[in-house]
């Protein structure tokens, strides 16, 4: 696997950056391993929108499960809008931490 991998793999010659090629829409566009929000030198416009596209859905699929903040508020009067108060925001984390801790 690692093999395949390596060959799809190419360096750009003028910045030495790795990148892989994909077809598109019968396009065919260099995707560069970059974090980088800004649009690269050697890149061109439709190459970044793509790479930003791909950058947002890895982020969306790792940070999955890990964040959340629940929309409404249980209360004994039914649900409560939940509205960001910074207070009542730490004391409803550390309630929620502490339940997972006796679980």
């Amino acid at each position: 696997m690692e093999e395949t991998e390596q060959l799809d793999t190419k360096v750009h010659e003028e910045s030495g950056m790795k990148y892989r090629e994909y077809e598109v829409e019968g396009e065919t566009l260099r995707v560069f391993f970059s974090d980088s929000a800004k649009r690269l030198d050697h890149e061109e416009y439709e190459e970044y929108r793509f790479r930003r596209q791909v950058n947002k859905y890895l982020n969306k699929q790792t940070m999955r499960g890990r964040h959340f903040w629940p929309s409404v508020l249980p209360t004994q009067m039914g649900y409560v809008g939940n509205t960001y108060n910074k207070e009542r925001a730490e004391k409803v984390k550390q309630e929620l931490i502490n339940k997972q801790k006796e679980e």
